[in-house]
């Protein structure tokens, strides 16, 4: 019992503290470049992550 009351009140607490997060500003559009090409080491290592993917599931 204490902790389903311990975990529904930290669930609210969570809650709360991101609704009233003040730091990030909600965008009207997507920035210029949101589309560009990945750098170098992100285009490797998703290209990594996608065969260890394959492997896994073969």
């Amino acid at each position: 019992k204490k902790l389903i009351v311990y975990e529904e009140d930290r669930h609210i607490r969570r809650k709360l503290s991101s609704e009233n997060n003040d730091v990030w500003q909600s965008r009207t559009r997507p920035p210029s470049d949101w589309n560009a090409p990945l750098p170098d080491w992100a285009r490797r290592r998703a290209e990594s992550i996608g065969k260890q993917k394959q492997n896994d599931t073969a």
